[in-house]
């Protein structure tokens, strides 16, 4: 027997019993089911990409928000106005740090992020209270503002790189 009869002949049995429809069916559920579990699929992946995206654009833009309020605070004498700054420059670095924490990145990767951005909320919020009290800032606590801001800056330009890379496709 040739595999052309072998084939009409299990066709013929399959219509005898209507397995041939029950066949079809079933074929057709799997690959609905199939398409629908890849579209799910794509749809999660997408989503989690946009969160990860939105995360890491946030923390840029609080980290930009940190560079000009620690200028801002280089130029500021006033201490009311300086515990303003710097309690904002604190609750900044505290939101740049929890969407940091939410990007997809191994941890020694963005240490030094980490490590700046916990250095500079603890830093303003001790400065904070300085200010509240009426306490000037001292010269070595203005340099430390000076090393911050500097850090700021090399990290916010880091952060454009990345960005216009990630806006261009080249980094996912």
């Amino acid at each position: 027997m040739k595999i052309t009869d072998k084939l009409k002949d299990w066709r013929n049995r399959l219509r005898d019993r209507h397995m041939f429809t029950i066949v079809i069916t079933s074929f057709l559920i799997i690959l609905a089911l199939t398409a629908y579990i890849f579209k799910i699929r794509n749809d999660n992946k997408q989503a989690l990409e946009n969160r990860y995206n939105q995360a890491f654009f946030e923390m840029a833009s609080y980290i930009e928000n940190i560079d000009t309020l620690l200028q801002k605070s280089l130029i500021s004498k006033d201490p009311i106005h300086g515990a303003k700054t710097m309690s904002e420059i604190w609750r900044q670095s505290n939101l740049a740090k929890t969407n940091l924490s939410q990007l997809p990145i191994e941890q020694n990767l963005i240490a030094q992020t980490s490590k700046f951005l916990s250095q500079t909320s603890d830093f303003s919020y001790s400065l904070t209270q300085q200010n509240i009290e009426q306490q000037p800032i001292t010269d070595e606590q203005m340099s430390q503002i000076q090393s911050l801001t500097d850090y700021a800056d090399k990290l916010q330009n880091s952060i454009v790189e990345l960005s216009s890379d990630l806006n261009q496709g080249r980094l996912k």
